[in-house]
């Protein structure tokens, strides 16, 4: 078995009308191969292309944020809150059970506060362009920590 790689890439999401999502913009990203930091159809086009190399990959709801679940949408009394929040403000929340949860602002009404733990682009089918800038192998520290360590693009 080959040691995995890290690998350097740049991408855009868009979704399906062209409405571009999200971007690596001028900085490159980056991840450790086989430690699941991106979409697997992405994962596996990186790891066969050449430096330079681009694709259009459709992803489906499933294959990529989720599908958009009713039951992470939350009303949160406004009393609740020890300081006043925003739209698109993230928060974070212990759940019934424990966990703790990311959860967005998406609404208020008189006396309570909508927040969403869906990404927010769970249900969109997307597209995702991406192109591999480089590799290198990954270090024993990066691979025993999961996030990459040593030079950069």
């Amino acid at each position: 078995m080959s040691t995995p790689h890290v690998v350097f890439y740049n991408f855009t999401i868009s979704d399906k009308k062209g409405k571009l999502l999200e971007s690596s913009g001028s900085q490159t990203s980056s991840y450790i191969e086989t430690k699941g930091q991106v979409f697997p159809a992405i994962e596996n086009f990186l790891k066969t292309a050449i430096s330079g190399e681009k694709k259009q990959i459709e992803l489906t709801p499933q294959d990529a944020y989720g599908a958009y679940k009713d039951a992470l949408v939350i009303d949160v009394p406004k009393l609740k809150f020890k300081t006043p929040v925003t739209i698109d403000q993230r928060i974070n929340i212990v759940t019934p059970s424990g966990k703790k949860r990311l959860m967005r602002v998406v609404d208020f009404n008189s006396d309570s506060v909508i927040l969403d733990g869906n990404h927010e682009f769970a249900g969109l089918d997307i597209q995702v362009k991406v192109e591999l800038i480089m590799k290198r192998p990954a270090s024993v520290s990066e691979l025993k920590s999961g996030e990459v360590q040593g030079p950069t693009v």
